[in-house]
């Protein structure tokens, strides 16, 4: 199917980023990120009208049956993190990995420690398909993450 698809659009001209600076991408792209900072204790009283007592739900060890549901959500061909990890390999090795991965939830739930390659994602500026392709007003950026930092959000979301 991909192959189907890369021939049928090899004829369209792509000129996405092609005009435009990589430095000019980054610069606009950076001031998205330039958000006020909310205070810690407006934060907290927040999280705690909104959720109330969930603490103790969250904070139980996961389950293999738990993260093998997730794990058969999983879409195929999506894009990768920098961790070079695929939704596919997640799913062909769940039954070898599915101890690995429950330890590794299950030590991030302890610890509160994200790996931090979780945490880095990979923008890519898209096209919106109107207006001049040179002006970056037309672009948004789409941020590429670990797909296993995506199942554990799935996971946590779950509950």
């Amino acid at each position: 199917m991909k192959e189907y698809w890369r021939l049928l659009n090899s004829d369209r001209k792509r000129h996405d980023t092609d005009s435009i600076d990589i430095d000019r991408f980054h610069e606009c792209f950076s001031k998205l990120n330039k958000a006020a900072p909310i205070n810690e204790d407006t934060e907290n009283e927040l999280l705690q009208q909104s959720f109330g007592d969930v603490e103790n739900e969250l904070n139980v060890s996961f389950t293999e049956e738990e993260i093998t549901k997730c794990i058969q959500k999983l879409k195929p061909n999506k894009a990768y993190g920098i961790d070079n990890i695929l939704n596919e390999y997640i799913k062909h090795t769940e039954k070898s990995l599915i101890q690995t991965y429950v330890a590794l939830f299950n030590l991030i739930l302890e610890t509160g420690t994200i790996p931090s390659e979780w945490s880095t994602g990979i923008i890519r500026p898209l096209y919106k398909n109107k207006g001049a392709r040179a002006d970056l007003d037309n672009y948004r950026g789409i941020t590429i993450l670990s797909c296993l930092s995506k199942l554990f959000t799935v996971v946590v979301n779950e509950r």
